[in-house]
């Protein structure tokens, strides 16, 4: 059982290098890379991000959509020894390979509209999912090879997006966060989680953070 995990386990990863290899001849025609500031909307409010896409390819690129973490942002965790954050050396390294990349603030987050207060897991994963409908307004992306990659809780609005979500082809969990009730029992309280799974679903449920 575990030699035929770990078997499937490889073959995702070459299967995923090969679809990133084959883009690749294209964007080393140049080394250009380009960033735009971007927006969309959702409910009414504006959400903030950054377009990252190879320049001079021929064809509209594949896109991933890069999720940021629990009370994070989309710039966020500096890189050791660099002077770029996470997800913009990781959006780098894409279009290094002829892969555009969108990362953006979800509501109540960093630059985009909202209190952070008001954010919870649903109007995240509707975030994430009006991401994909701007995506697919743009000339230069490819709206039929969509993936996304999660970091922690966005590792989970990724899981949640893709099996909501029939356009993104594609999903990589980055340390993300598999139980649920551990994690933030943890973060929030038992108290507070169990509380939570108890409660109504118009019940407000509130917790304090002590870091």
């Amino acid at each position: 059982m575990r030699k035929h995990i770990f078997s499937r386990a490889l073959l995702i990863i070459l299967l995923f290098f090969l679809t990133v290899s084959s883009h690749a001849t294209a964007a080393r025609s140049s080394s250009v890379i380009s960033k735009t500031a971007v927006h969309f909307f959702n409910e009414g409010q504006r959400i903030n991000g950054i377009l990252t896409e190879p320049e001079f390819l021929q064809n509209p690129a594949p896109v991933i959509i890069l999720l940021h973490g629990f009370l994070g942002h989309m710039d966020d965790l500096p890189v050791h020894d660099s002077e770029e954050s996470l997800f913009e050396m990781t959006a780098r390294i894409f279009a290094e390979g002829g892969i555009s990349s969108l990362r953006f603030d979800f509501r109540g987050s960093g630059t985009s509209e909202g209190e952070w207060k008001d954010t919870t897991f649903n109007k995240q994963v509707s975030d994430a999912i009006s991401s994909i409908s701007f995506l697919q307004s743009l000339e230069n992306i490819d709206g039929n090879r969509i993936g996304v990659v999660g970091l922690s809780q966005g590792g989970l609005v990724a899981a949640c997006l893709a099996a909501r979500d029939s356009r993104v082809k594609s999903v990589a969990l980055w340390s993300a966060v598999a139980i649920p009730v551990h994690t933030y029992s943890a973060l929030l309280g038992k108290d507070s989680v169990d509380r939570a799974i108890e409660a109504d679903s118009l019940e407000e449920i509130t917790a304090e953070i002590s870091w």
